[in-house]
C-alpha cells in the first residue's frame, strides 16, 4: 500500500495516533467536501472537518489503523479500524457511564483527490450502533 493516495490516509491515521489534530486534517483540501454518514456530517472545508474531529480527540483515547486500501486514478478507498478508550462524556453520542470503556470498530472511506494530492471529497461509512453497544449506550 505504497501509493500516494493511500499514504495520505496513513498520514491522517498517524496524526490521530499522535493525538495531533492538525496532522490528522492536513491531508484534506481547504475546500474539502466531507460526508460522514454515521454522524450526519456534511462538511465543506478543512476547518469544518477540524472543528468536528476536535471533540473526538478530547473525549476518547483514539488509535487508528489502516487495514486495506485501493487506488485508481484520482480516487481511493480504504478500510480502517478505530479503537481506544472513552475519556469523557461526548454530548449526544455517549454518557458519563461510558468513561473507561474500550471500543474497536471498522469503517470505510471513499475519496477523490485534487491535483495537489489532497482529499477533495470523502465519504466515510461506519456503524455508530456498534460503537454505542461497546461503550454501553445501546444494549448488546
Amino acid at each position: 500500500m505504497n501509493s500516494p493516495r493511500i499514504a495520505a490516509f496513513q498520514r491522517i491515521y498517524d496524526g490521530i495516533n499522535a493525538d495531533d489534530l492538525d496532522a490528522a486534517v492536513a491531508s484534506y483540501a481547504p475546500d474539502v467536501h466531507y460526508e460522514e454518514t454515521s454522524l450526519y456530517w456534511d462538511l465543506h472545508s478543512r476547518q469544518e472537518v477540524r472543528e468536528n474531529f476536535g471533540p473526538w480527540f478530547s473525549y476518547a483515547a483514539l488509535h487508528a489503523e489502516l487495514v486495506d486500501g485501493i487506488e485508481t486514478g484520482q480516487r481511493a478507498a480504504v478500510q480502517w479500524r478505530f479503537s481506544g478508550e472513552i475519556r469523557a462524556a461526548l454530548p449526544g453520542v455517549w454518557p458519563t457511564q461510558a468513561i473507561g470503556r474500550q471500543f474497536s470498530f471498522l469503517g470505510t472511506t471513499m475519496a477523490t483527490f485534487n491535483e495537489e494530492g489532497l482529499i477533495s471529497h470523502a465519504v466515510e461509512v461506519w456503524n455508530l450502533a456498534e460503537l454505542l453497544k461497546q461503550v454501553g449506550t445501546l444494549p448488546a
